[in-house]
């Protein structure tokens, strides 16, 4: 994320999304679900904002691709399942 931030003027706006999302898997294949959940959140706010459709309908379908490991519940239409965070 690092780098995505110091050459912010230098990558696309899919770029960021698609750094979030790594995130958000490697979260949640190692079991960090909070992290994972934050990551997920952040890359589904950066894909909504891409400007130019076709990047941002390659990027959606990408995030509502599996696999999401601990964060599974993927569906074509509504992306990774993101469980609230309250233990109730």
């Amino acid at each position: 994320m690092q780098l995505t931030e110091r050459y912010a003027d230098k990558i696309k706006d899919f770029d960021r999304g698609y750094g979030h999302e790594a995130m958000a898997r490697g979260g949640a294949l190692a079991g960090r679900l909070e992290e994972a959940r934050h990551q997920c959140q952040q890359a589904a706010e950066l894909g909504a904002r891409i400007q130019d459709e076709e990047d941002r309908t390659i990027f959606l379908g990408d995030l509502h691709a599996g696999p999401w490991f601990a964060l599974e519940g993927s569906f074509p239409n509504s992306g990774p399942r993101i469980p609230s965070s309250d233990h109730s």
